[in-house]
C-alpha cells in the first residue's frame, strides 16, 4: 500500500497491490524478497502519477520478523522466512538451552518464539549452512528496501527489537544474543529510531520509482507501531486495535513490561515502548478465499464481496 500525505496529514492519493507468500512444506511460509521491491516500485509510480509536484520524502511501514539473506550486491540468496513460519522448533529448543528463556525475556522484553528472526538465523545456520556462510548480511524488510533505495542498510528500532536479538534497555543489538546465533553486528543493519533521515535515492532507484534523486529516505517502523502513531496510540495507556493480516492489540508504554505471552518491543515514538498481543486475522480470510471459493485462480472475489455475502447469509439465517 502507498499513501501520499501532505504536511497537514491529509491523504492526497493511494494505491495498493497484493503479492503472494508460498508454503512449500507444512509449517513453512516464504516470500520472494524481489516481490517487495517490485510492489514498492509499482505502487509508488501509480500513487505519484499526476501529482502537481513530487513528494519530498519517502518512508516505509513494514511487516516485522521476516528475514532474508543477501549477497554483497543486496540480492536475495534464498527465500525470505516470513513471521508466520513455524519450522524452527529444533532451533528454538537449542537457543533456549544456550541462554535460559528468562534471560531472553529480561533482555528483549519478549519470550523467544519461532516467529523471531533469531530463530530464523539459527535455522539457516543449521539447515542451510552454505547460505548462512555466503550471506553478506541478513536483512529484515525495512533495511532490505532502504538498502535498495539509498544504498545504506538502516533498520528502525521497532523492527530491530522484534528480532529478539536486541537489548530493549540499551536500544541496540545484544552481543550475547548475537553470539548465540553466530552472527556479528557487521552482518546486520545499523539501528536508528523511527523517523531518522537516512539519505537520498540512488540514481537507479530514482529512475525505477520515477522520483527525483534528491527525494529523502526516512527510516520508518514496524507496521503495527506505525499504525499506532497514525491512530494516536502513543501516550502511556492508550491502546490500538488493528485488523489486518493479523489482529493486533498494541498498547503504548514508557518502560519495559516483560510478560509472556505479550510481546514488548520498541515503539515508533523514539524512546517509547509497545506492548503487543497478536492473533491470525486476515490471513485466515485469504486462506478461505483461495481454498473454498469456487472461482478460477485469476478470478477470485475481492474481500468486500466476501464480507457482503457473509453478511447477507447471516441475515438470511435470522
Amino acid at each position: 500500500k502507498a499513501l501520499v500525505v501532505d504536511l497537514q496529514g491529509t491523504v492526497r492519493a493511494q494505491a495498493s497491490r497484493e503479492y503472494a507468500y508460498h508454503q512449500p512444506r507444512p509449517g513453512w511460509v516464504e516470500q520472494d524478497a524481489t516481490d517487495w521491491w517490485d510492489c514498492l516500485v509499482d505502487v509508488t509510480r501509480r500513487v505519484t502519477r499526476g501529482l502537481p509536484r513530487p513528494p519530498l520524502a519517502l518512508s516505509l511501514s513494514t511487516q516485522g520478523d521476516t528475514m532474508v539473506p543477501v549477497d554483497a550486491e543486496g540480492l536475495p540468496l534464498a527465500p525470505a522466512r516470513v513471521w508466520m513460519d513455524r519450522r524452527g522448533a529444533r532451533q528454538l529448543a537449542r537457543l533456549r538451552q544456550c541462554i535460559p528463556g528468562e534471560r531472553w525475556i529480561a533482555l528483549t522484553g519478549s519470550a523467544l518464539a519461532e516467529y523471531a528472526a533469531a530463530v530464523t538465523l539459527a535455522w539457516w545456520a543449521d539447515e542451510m549452512p552454505d547460505v548462512f556462510t555466503a550471506a553478506e548480511r541478513f536483512c529484515m524488510v525495512e533495511d532490505y528496501l532502504v538498502g535498495r533505495l539509498c544504498g545504506t542498510y538502516v533498520l528502525d528500532a521497532p523492527n530491530a527489537s522484534r528480532s529478539l536479538l536486541f537489548d530493549l534497555h540499551s536500544r541496540d543489538w545484544c552481543d550475547e544474543l548475537l553470539a548465540a546465533v553466530g552472527v556479528g553486528r557487521d552482518r546486520l543493519a545499523t539501528v536508528a529510531e523511527a523517523g531518522t533521515p537516512v539519505g537520498t535515492l540512488r540514481p537507479e532507484a530514482a529512475d525505477a520509482l520515477h522520483l527525483p534523486a534528491e527525494t529523502l529516505v526516512v527510516v520508518g517502523a514496524h507496521d503495527q507501531t506505525a499504525g499506532a502513531v497514525g491512530c494516536g496510540a502513543v501516550a502511556p495507556g492508550t491502546v490500538m486495535l488493528a485488523t489486518g493480516t493479523a489482529w493486533v492489540l498494541l498498547g503504548a508504554a514508557t518502560k519495559v513490561h516483560p510478560a509472556h505471552p505479550l510481546q514488548t518491543y520498541c515503539h515508533a515514538m523514539p524512546g517509547g515502548i509497545a506492548v503487543l498481543a497478536a492473533y491470525a486475522g486476515g490471513a485466515i480470510l485469504r486462506w478461505a478465499r483461495e481454498t473454498l471459493c469456487r472461482y478460477a485462480a485469476d478470478a477470485l472475489p475481492d474481500y468486500d464481496l466476501l464480507t457482503q455475502e457473509a453478511a447477507e447469509s447471516e441475515c438470511a439465517d435470522r
